[in-house]
């Protein structure tokens, strides 16, 4: 009997969180989801710093209930990597509140362990920044590009030259 109540009150605690969240949602759909990255060239195999902002443009405080104990923010690489689905996510409600005229940001990484899930070739990609509420909140993609080291032996030829101007002095 006692596993049936407890069943029973996860069943309904789930179902007032899943209406907590419903409720919430006309009030976040007002936040304005940004995302930059910190530079607009990478190195092949460099870290990505990504960051996700959420501006209150109303005159009240909005917050915001997400199912996590983690962060709310996340990422969609080229449309194809999501970010939050190789997270572990606890459910119980959490919260964020942005106070009028205010922003709330989040710092991310695209690095080795994300590389090794979905890894960045040379040529141009886009990240787009999300908010993981019950209606997710997605903001506008921005472009990057990732660029291949250059050549060992070019490098070698640059230094060389470099030197051969030194010793011509």
């Amino acid at each position: 009997m006692l596993r049936s109540n407890k069943l029973r009150r996860s069943w309904w605690f789930g179902i007032l969180c899943v209406a907590a969240l419903g409720a919430q949602a006309t009030r976040a759909d007002l936040v304005e989801i940004t995302v930059a990255t910190n530079k607009a060239i990478y190195q092949l195999d460099e870290n990505v710093l990504i960051t996700v902002a959420a501006f209150n443009p109303t005159s009240d405080p909005i917050t915001l209930m997400f199912p996590s104990g983690d962060i709310p923010a996340s990422y969609w690489m080229d449309g194809v990597y999501d970010w939050e689905k190789d997270r572990s996510r606890v459910f119980w409600l959490a919260q964020v509140t942005i106070a009028s005229q205010e922003e709330r940001t989040w710092q991310l990484t695209h690095g080795a362990y994300e590389r090794t899930q979905y890894p960045l070739v040379p040529g141009w990609h886009t990240v787009q920044g999300e908010l993981v509420l019950l209606h997710p909140l997605v903001g506008a993609p921005v472009s990057f590009q990732v660029v291949p080291e250059p050549p060992a032996f070019l490098l070698i030829l640059a230094g060389a030259g470099a030197m051969a101007r030194v010793a011509l002095r």
